[in-house]
């Protein structure tokens, strides 16, 4: 599903919204699938030091967090 459209300020605003699978149909239910990292890139006009302090969530788990956006990307390790 597509993320809200967040306004400058909102606290908590979802910026993007994405599900991780296995290729293979057949192993989509019962095929784990690790990640140890992903970055995004601000392809976007808002100026870096307008948004900050992100957080990667799973299952509305917090799993990692950046505080803020270093030459065009948001790097989660």
């Amino acid at each position: 599903s597509a993320p809200a459209n967040p306004d400058l300020g909102d606290s908590g605003a979802s910026i993007a919204n994405f599900k991780l699978q296995p290729n293979d149909a057949a192993a989509t239910s019962t095929a784990d699938v690790y990640f140890n990292g992903i970055t995004f890139k601000n392809t976007g006009t808002i100026d870096a030091d307008e948004i900050n302090n992100f957080a990667l969530l799973i299952e509305d788990e917090e799993v990692a967090t950046v505080a803020s956006i270093v030459n065009d990307f948001i790097v989660f390790n």
